[in-house]
């Protein structure tokens, strides 16, 4: 399931029974009522390279299946009327698919398989295993900073989705390059000047083991920070790089799948496969 920046809607994607395709549902989230129903099968139609970064190289992880058109990740992009996917039979690819055009309007093709995509209205960020890479979201998309990580399986990234109104700017975390780092660092939004220069990188030690889960606030005050043991949980001062709270889920580990700020920043929600849901 994956939530739009203010979490006003929500989609979900299902395997459509006896064939593989997968279709997404968009919902509003209140009142609950479903505004979209998309096919993967009819995305694969529509799939053509718009811009390329790189050769293309599929590795035996990235390899194209053509038989397999379901969804692998899908974004929304608060209301508006774009969906970030990528698919099984073109992984290494991220397509921005237009509902009321009802067709492909941008691709973005990566080296090797897209593993999450977080963006906003001017800027979209692509997860690799090793590598965050930001781009422009425009009609001709920009390459503008890689940032290399460990290893990333869990496609780590997080992105505040409110505009900072005195620094113009949001602020963009990520796994580190050792193990229990946390990188974060602050975009500009809108248009950069020519000679701009990459954003300086902080790095918080937020545990002694993998990290598991990492979400920034609306505001991008607070990172909070999830291990592979799932027991604590941190919430760090993104100016400071403190440690603001520590909360404790319980005393057995536990995969920590959901981990949310809502968005006045007064709670911090945490989904694990125990079965729970803890409200901090």
């Amino acid at each position: 399931m994956s939530f739009n920046q203010a979490a006003s809607c929500f989609a979900f994607a299902a395997r459509i029974p006896e064939t593989t395709s997968s279709v997404i549902r968009v919902f509003n989230s209140d009142p609950l009522s479903e505004k979209l129903r998309l096919s993967s099968s009819v995305v694969v139609l529509w799939q053509r390279p718009l811009v390329e970064s790189q050769p293309i190289n599929h590795g035996p992880s990235a390899a194209a299946n053509p038989s397999n058109p379901s969804f692998l990740v899908y974004e929304l992009l608060h209301r508006s009327n774009f969906i970030a996917l990528v698919i099984a039979s073109n992984p290494n690819s991220v397509v921005i698919w237009d509902c009321l055009k009802g067709r492909i309007v941008l691709e973005y093709r990566e080296e090797s398989r897209v593993l999450g995509v977080n963006w906003r209205c001017d800027r979209i960020i692509i997860t690799l295993l090793t590598r965050v890479k930001v781009y422009t979201f425009s009609p001709s998309p920009v390459h503008l900073y890689t940032f290399a990580t460990m290893t990333n399986d869990y496609a780590l990234t997080s992105l505040s989705p409110v505009t900072s109104q005195t620094t113009n700017s949001v602020v963009l975390a990520f796994c580190g390059r050792n193990t229990g780092q946390v990188q974060y660092c602050t975009l500009t939004t809108g248009t950069l000047r020519p000679n701009h220069q990459p954003p300086s990188l902080s790095i918080i030690q937020a545990h002694n083991n993998p990290l598991r889960s990492i979400t920034v606030s609306k505001s991008g005050k607070y990172i909070a920070t999830a291990s592979s043991t799932g027991t604590l949980i941190r919430v760090f001062d993104s100016a400071t790089r403190s440690v603001l709270h520590e909360f404790r889920r319980g005393t057995e580990n536990a995969l920590i799948y959901c981990l949310k700020f809502c968005w006045d920043e007064r709670f911090l929600i945490v989904g694990s496969d125990r079965g729970t849901a803890h409200i901090f």
